[in-house]
C-alpha cells in the first residue's frame, strides 16, 4: 500500500512577518474588535499588507472574488478603520499607509567613510517610528521620522593613536 504524504504549502503572506509587527498590530485589532482576530482574518491581513488586492486574494486562497471583497468589508476593512480612525476607504491598497505605524524598523548600514580628516565611522540607523498622514484637501503626506543611530569610534593604540584598518 502506498503512502501518500503530503507536503505543506508556503505561506504565499510570508512577507508580511518580515515587514510588519504583527502582533503588536493583531492585539490591536482584537481590542477594537472585542475578541480575538481569527486566523482566516489574520490570513487575510496578511496578504493586504503584502499588497495583493481583494482579486489577486481570492484566486490565492481559492475564494471567489466577490464573496472575500463583501467578507473583508464586514472584517478586516472595519477593524482597521475603527482603529486608525479612517472612515472613508477609497482602496484597499490604503491599508498598508494607514497601518505604517506597525512597520519593523528597518536598519540603514552605511560603510566606514574614508574620507581624509575625518573618523571612519560605520554608522547604522534604526527607523523607529514612521507616521505618515495623507492630507485630502491639500493633496500631501506629512510624516514624522524618529530614529536611532550608533557609531563606533576607532579603536586606539597605547600610544593613543588610531589603528589603522
Amino acid at each position: 500500500m502506498a503512502t501518500i504524504t503530503q507536503t505543506p504549502r508556503p505561506d504565499p503572506f510570508a512577507e508580511a512577518d518580515l515587514t510588519w509587527e504583527l502582533e503588536r498590530l493583531y492585539q490591536d485589532l482584537a481590542r477594537v474588535k472585542g475578541k480575538p482576530l481569527q486566523d482566516t482574518e489574520k490570513r487575510y491581513l496578511r496578504g493586504l499588507l503584502c499588497g495583493y488586492g481583494p482579486r489577486e486574494l481570492a484566486k490565492i486562497v481559492y475564494r471567489q472574488s466577490k464573496s472575500l471583497t463583501s467578507y473583508l468589508s464586514r472584517t478586516v476593512y472595519q477593524y482597521v478603520k475603527d482603529l486608525t480612525g479612517h472612515n472613508n476607504m477609497q482602496n484597499h491598497s490604503q491599508i498598508p499607509n494607514w497601518l505604517e505605524n506597525y512597520k519593523k524598523p528597518r536598519a540603514i548600514h552605511f560603510p566606514p567613510s574614508k574620507s581624509e580628516g575625518f573618523i571612519p565611522l560605520e554608522i547604522v540607523f534604526n527607523i523607529e517610528n514612521l507616521n505618515c498622514y495623507f492630507d485630502g484637501e491639500h493633496n500631501t503626506f506629512n510624516g514624522d521620522v524618529h530614529f536611532h543611530f550608533e557609531a563606533a569610534l576607532p579603536k586606539k593604540n597605547k600610544g593613543g593613536v588610531d589603528e589603522k584598518e
